[in-house]
């Protein structure tokens, strides 16, 4: 099979998988849910894979593996079918569940996170499985929670614990800094925690009480407004168990280029360091949303009686999240007036930040397969996200991950018109080839 048959494979494949809105964090959505699982179920078992649907974990998990042979090591593939909401009044140039071709790239939800991802993989194996070629004995893991923190996969992870048995395992999901061959070497750990104020029974207009009574939002700002001094956050006890990483030297992003993908006009970052190293080795707290007050049209002309605020945190190897929860939560308490009534929630799966072994055999051998694909040498990424099913893998499974992203820097993950280009995923179909077949 030459590579354009294969391109037109994955295309159509790729066009199916798009039209399905299996979006995990709406729960109008647990028909379409249903509906990509069957159709995986039915691709898998119609190219001879032997398929298992596991419910009671969430949304369903789709497992799937070649026929065992004893004299081959076996590699894991994991993917999610799940996918981030989408409409077409966001500011789509088209209907975000219908593929669309246009110029070097192909536009859907999906296309790159994480769907058009994981088909680099399957579309390659199942056509290497039908010509006897692969080199390696092959299992799939594709699951529909990890847009909403996989929160039940440790348990499925440790139920099903020899299904998943391999040597090795592959995960393709997320964008390659500058479109340069790359291997993620870390991940941050993650909390989130909601922040709500009450300073009034109700709304009071601000013409009979303005400068008199205390007013929920602007307490909320002061409060927030403390976070973080000289790039810093500046809540005692939030670095404990960090060290001052060594600056990545071997890759970048300027000013320039942060702004292209952005349009962000300033970097911050802590002396001594850049900012790869900033987002991917330290710590960091980020207001993700504020919301008090009238948010209709004109003005309304009152003080706010309450104010609400969410918060993420990113941590680090050497912190414990449930410690720099502690803190945040003493910091609160700490600098919210007596005349505020206030409370914090705190987000379900909550993970700890994760280091990948580089020293396995298995790394060094994607890392010199990349090179020979992309004839370049490979950069490592400490990425500032964070990828709940790793650390599961590590402790549980305690084989190597090697986490491989495919698609372009510019791919607009979550965000509007999300892509792929065309070349990235020809690149990707001949690693993947590369991988399993040397």
């Amino acid at each position: 099979m030459n590579n354009l048959k294969l391109f037109k494979n994955y295309k159509q494949l790729l066009t199916d998988y798009i039209s399905f809105k299996s979006i995990s964090t709406d729960p109008q959505y647990k028909s379409e849910i249903q509906k990509v699982v069957s159709w995986l179920r039915g691709v898998l078992e119609n190219n001879n894979l032997i398929v298992k649907v596991i419910k009671g974990y969430g949304n369903p998990i789709v497992l799937a593996e070649t026929k065992h042979d004893p004299t081959k090591k076996t590699v894991l593939i994991y993917g999610h079918y799940d996918v981030q909401p989408a409409s077409k009044e966001e500011g789509w140039s088209s209907e975000p569940f219908e593929l669309v071709e246009k110029k070097d790239r192909f536009i859907a939800r999906g296309a790159m996170d994480n769907k058009g991802q994981f088909l680099i993989h399957l579309v390659n194996i199942l056509d290497l499985f039908k010509q006897n070629k692969l080199k390696y004995n092959i299992k799939f893991l594709i699951e529909g929670d990890e847009e909403v923190g996989s929160e039940h996969l440790d348990k499925f992870i440790a139920k099903y614990k020899k299904d998943l048995s391999s040597d090795f395992i592959i995960i393709s999901d997320g964008p390659q800094p500058k479109n340069l061959p790359t291997i993620e070497t870390s991940f941050r750990g993650i909390a989130n925690m909601t922040i709500s104020y009450k300073a009034l029974n109700s709304d009071v207009h601000s013409g009979s009480f303005g400068g008199v009574l205390p007013n929920a939002a602007l307490e909320l700002v002061k409060l927030l407004s403390g976070i973080h001094k000289n790039n810093r956050v500046n809540v005692n006890g939030f670095y404990k168990g960090t060290k001052q990483p060594q600056m990545y030297k071997n890759w970048d992003y300027s000013l320039e280029e942060i702004n292209k993908l952005t349009g962000a006009k300033a970097i911050f970052f802590e002396k001594g360091l850049n900012y790869v190293t900033q987002k991917g080795l330290r710590p960091s707290i980020e207001i993700t949303t504020f919301n008090s007050g009238y948010l209709g049209e004109g003005y309304r002309n009152s003080i706010p009686a309450k104010a609400q605020a969410k918060i993420n945190i990113r941590t680090v190897e050497g912190q414990k999240i449930k410690d720099v929860i502690s803190a945040v939560k003493v910091f609160i308490q700490e600098n919210t007036p007596n005349y505020i009534d206030y409370d914090v929630q705190v987000s379900g799966g909550n993970l700890d930040a994760v280091k990948i072994d580089t020293s396995s055999k298995y790394f060094k051998y994607v890392e010199s397969s990349l090179k020979d694909v992309y004839g370049q040498k490979v950069i490592f990424n400490p990425v500032g996200g964070t990828l709940p099913i790793i650390k599961y893998f590590q402790e549980i499974l305690k084989v190597p991950v090697i986490p491989v992203p495919l698609a372009n820097s510019d791919s607009r993950m979550h965000g509007v018109d999300e892509n792929m280009t065309k070349r990235n995923i020809a690149l990707g179909m001949e690693f993947s080839r590369r991988l399993l077949t040397i």
